[in-house]
């Protein structure tokens, strides 16, 4: 038996629970969701939650109180109790649940990671930890709140993770200067911490400095072009090397992101480079462009 109720499903009987005491009827359409986990919840502990009416079931006042003795009993709090912390922390929903995962925000969402190779860093690493060298690279989690960006000017957020676990291979051009290098996160697109840190940039920092760093293909390429925080270069080998280089096994088509979308949505600088893709029906990956000059474009 699972003695949890599903958090969406904690908020809007919370939210029906306000509209019966302000007098008025909860009427939800069968078929939704939390409303259905709500039902096979009540079911377990024989709570008759409201009556069906065809397409349509009215939750009844008797019912929420039915769900809160429940609740009372299993020490997960009240349904109001639940409403006004699961939008926080997990360290604020133990407060009112033995269940801490029910809180919306997750203990890494403001977190982003980023790659470090500054030397005294890297030695403090080595002696910590007794390593017998010296590690090359540091990724090291940081609060997108507390980062000091006026230390930086670029911010580079690499597509992949083992090319970000490789970044200190590869020859980024001198022109970029103090980088800030992140990972981009497990996310289709962009973690919520990489997206959030992309936005205080943009707030604190305007429209510049903002690197894509990701596969040569249709789907890096959209990924980058679809950021709702736009970013204003892409990191790749000179184009020449590139057509030099592109590989057919690379090149795969997206679902995501067609030709259609590039011409509603691409950038003016970036559609040769795009074209290059779709016209040699080629692409190159990260992992390929260790051995070649990176620069902005």
């Amino acid at each position: 038996m699972d003695e949890l109720l599903h958090k969406a499903a904690l908020i809007e009987l919370e939210k029906a629970q306000r509209k019966l005491l302000a007098g008025g009827d909860v009427k939800v359409k069968s078929s939704v969701s939390w409303l259905k986990k709500s039902l096979a919840w009540c079911d377990e502990y024989g709570i008759r939650l409201g009556r069906e009416a065809g397409v349509f079931f009215y939750i009844e006042q008797q019912g929420i109180d039915a769900v809160e003795q429940r609740l009372s009993l299993l020490k997960q709090g009240t349904l109001k109790a639940h409403a006004d912390v699961l939008p926080g922390t997990r360290d604020a929903t133990i407060s009112v649940t033995s269940n801490e995962k029910l809180a919306a925000k997750l203990p890494t969402e403001h977190l982003v990671l980023s790659a470090c190779l500054d030397l005294p860093l890297r030695l403090s690493h080595q002696s910590c930890f007794n390593f017998t060298e010296t590690p090359p690279q540091i990724n090291i989690e940081l609060d997108i709140h507390t980062i000091d960006l006026s230390r930086y000017d670029y911010l580079i957020v690499v597509e992949n993770r083992d090319s970000f676990n490789q970044w200190h291979r590869y020859k980024v051009s001198l022109d970029i200067t103090r980088p800030l290098v992140v990972y981009r996160g497990h996310d289709k697109y962009h973690s919520k911490a990489c997206a959030g840190l992309k936005s205080r940039w943009l707030q604190e920092k305007g429209a510049a400095g903002q690197v894509y760093f990701g596969d040569f293909d249709v789907h890096g390429i959209g990924i980058a072009v679809d950021a709702k925080v736009a970013y204003q270069h892409l990191l790749l080998p000179e184009i020449q090397w590139l057509k030099q280089h592109l590989i057919q096994l690379h090149y795969r088509q997206s679902q995501t992101y067609d030709e259609r979308f590039f011409s509603q949505r691409c950038p003016i600088a970036w559609q040769s480079i795009l074209s290059l893709i779709f016209d040699s029906q080629a692409a190159l990956r990260q992992q390929w462009m260790f051995n070649t000059p990176l620069e902005l474009h």
